[in-house]
């Protein structure tokens, strides 16, 4: 919950100063979405723990979220060892045809 929170309000500044970079961005998603499955993976439990049956599209809707957060800093992963930075934009020809390889 901490990292969500100081994520969104560096978020806010950078916006406002206009130095919100797509590589935060994407960075942001992650942590929001990996907030998010927390939550919903947290109150599944809870009510398993409630009232003895299992939820499970909760429990789906977490590890959907899950999914998509793991996936989002792959993807920035990738991005970032390719040289796409906040100084560099682009990725070389070379870079773009191994990405969609």
């Amino acid at each position: 919950a901490v990292v969500s929170t100081q994520s969104t309000g560096v978020s806010v500044v950078l916006a406002k100063k206009q130095f919100y970079h797509t590589s935060f961005k994407i960075y942001t998603v992650s942590v929001v979405f990996r907030f998010l499955a927390t939550v919903a993976m947290g109150t599944s439990r809870i009510l398993i723990h409630h009232t003895g049956f299992e939820y499970k599209p909760i429990e789906y809707v977490g590890k959907g979220l899950c999914v998509v957060s793991d996936t989002s800093f792959i993807l920035l992963l990738i991005l970032l060892s390719k040289g796409w930075t906040v100084v560099k934009g682009r990725i070389s020809t070379e870079g773009t045809v191994i990405l969609s390889a």
